[in-house]
């Protein structure tokens, strides 16, 4: 896996992190079309998703 610029520590992981952190925009977008990534809301309308699903997305679809 590429070694990315997140930190895995976090419970969530928001959206904008994920495009700036080196994952390739397609792997992303293929997760969320084939819905692979489950959001999770914080009330405070932005979008994140949890760190275990971005882990499991990346068995099914390895980032690039």
């Amino acid at each position: 896996m590429k070694n990315l610029k997140i930190d895995w520590n976090n419970e969530f992981i928001e959206y904008q992190t994920l495009l700036y952190s080196g994952v390739n925009p397609e792997w992303f977008y293929a997760c969320i079309r084939n819905e692979v990534l489950v959001p999770a809301y914080t009330g405070q309308g932005k979008q994140y998703f949890w760190t275990n699903d971005i882990l499991k997305a990346d068995k099914i679809i390895p980032i690039y």
